[in-house]
């Protein structure tokens, strides 16, 4: 039976960087450690984005 993997960045964003490494490697990335660094950076973008966004929402 064919199996997906989870995503790096949903593990990552699940505060589980430890099952995102093996992920990534088997994906074929060099450099685990520098594109769990880019997908920090992505996760806490994208928060702050969802924050400002909520400012502006109908209703609030």
């Amino acid at each position: 039976m064919f199996r997906i993997p989870e995503s790096p960045r949903w593990l990552i964003l699940n505060s589980n960087e430890a099952a995102a490494r093996p992920v990534l490697a088997r994906l074929g990335e060099a450099n685990v450690e520098g594109a769990i660094g880019v997908i920090r950076a992505s996760v806490k973008e994208h928060e702050g984005a969802s924050a400002r966004e909520s400012l502006f929402r109908c209703g609030i």
